[in-house]
């Protein structure tokens, strides 16, 4: 059986077409990324990549960098392929970030994705005027066909209220979410359900803080539409507490949680008869492409819509673009790290460290070099 023998991160920042302000983390014109690559002893190859914001996972690039450098690569340097990164790294108390990143590499090395079949696509709408998102939402709708759409709420019911209506006006009867990312609080939540339910949103993702207690269960009781939990879920260890309080909708993102938890999320709702939001986690076209190899893996109706096309916002990318085509992202297949477009990264990388295992450092431009064993 193969061993892990090399490691490959890269700094980059890709450019976004127009500068975004985020509803948690503010205005950025580019968004930071660390890329993994991780090769076996007979060169196959297998990447991941996270987005790294302070406020969305307490990471920069060069934190998480150094965190895998110190902590991940002594622990699976020289590891039997047939084992699991995610459980060598369970141990790693709230290193959240850093399992996601080396599973989905790991994963990518060692299981291949099998071809699959189109998956439907949703886009998401960050907040603003309500003209403004409409005519965003009609350009991406004639773009690509998608006809389902997450709108970012939390700009005070009025508003939110005016941004939905805009949305329907224009739209029609197209497939509406909400997620207010915990803007609102439980006071504010019968008239926000009340407008859920009156624009006819398939869910209300976050309304306000959620948690599996009883302060969640008595505001949440008695919603019109489902209401799916996404911050407090890192894994499929509170889905059952949830579950009890009436909650059996969450996120399962394997760009933010890493593929074997997404995975694991999955599993635990579809016992619950629940559903899972595929969650963008401003992913590139590189990370696009793992988002469909995971939702290909789904049974049919368990998730919503895939959030798959953050990457049409950037103006760079390190990998080809997904194809979206009446709603639909094509299928792919193979290995993830097989897409990955070198020269490109090349250019855009900011900073490299290589790690080779039992061999000495090779000094190169622009790098930061490590050996261990």
């Amino acid at each position: 059986m193969p061993h892990l023998t090399r490691a490959d991160l890269w700094e980059l920042r890709l450019p976004l077409r127009t500068a975004v302000d985020w509803t948690v983390g503010g205005a950025e014109a580019d968004v930071p990324y660390l890329l993994l690559l991780l090769e076996d002893d007979a060169g196959r190859r297998g990447v991941g990549e996270i987005t790294c914001r302070p406020e969305w996972n307490g990471m920069t690039p060069g934190l998480l960098a150094r965190a895998f450098v110190d902590i991940a690569w002594p622990r699976i340097v020289g590891l039997d392929l047939s084992t699991s990164a995610a459980q060598t790294l369970s141990g790693v108390r709230g290193a959240v970030a850093l399992r996601a990143l080396c599973d989905n590499a790991w994963r990518d090395l060692t299981s291949p994705v099998p071809t699959g079949a189109p998956v439907r696509v949703a886009s998401v709408l960050t907040r603003g005027v309500p003209g403004d998102m409409a005519e965003a939402a009609l350009k991406v709708r004639d773009d690509t066909g998608i006809t389902a759409f997450k709108v970012k709420l939390g700009q005070g019911i009025a508003r939110d209220g005016a941004v939905l209506a805009a949305l329907r006006r224009s739209l029609g009867d197209v497939d509406l979410s909400g997620d207010a990312n915990s803007a609102y609080a439980p006071e504010d939540l019968p008239d926000l359900f009340a407008l859920a339910s009156d624009m006819g949103l398939t869910f209300l993702e976050d309304p306000c803080p959620l948690l599996p207690d009883t302060a969640t269960a008595r505001a949440c009781a008695g919603a019109p539409v489902p209401v799916l939990a996404d911050k407090p879920i890192e894994g499929p260890d509170l889905l059952p507490a949830f579950a009890e309080r009436g909650l059996v909708q969450v996120s399962a993102k394997p760009g933010r949680l890493g593929l074997t938890a997404a995975q694991a999320i999955a599993s635990v709702v579809a016992t619950q008869r629940g559903r899972i939001c595929n969650g963008t986690y401003s992913e590139s076209a590189l990370g696009a492409a793992a988002q469909i190899a995971f939702a290909q893996g789904l049974p049919t109706g368990l998730a919503h819509p895939h959030e798959i096309d953050f990457h049409r916002h950037l103006s760079a990318q390190i990998a080809p673009l997904p194809e979206i085509r009446d709603g639909f992202a094509a299928p792919v297949c193979g290995r993830i790290a097989d897409r990955l477009d070198l020269a490109a990264l090349k250019r855009l990388g900011t900073g490299q460290i290589r790690l080779r295992h039992g061999a000495a450092a090779r000094p190169a431009r622009k790098t930061k070099d490590h050996a261990h064993g």
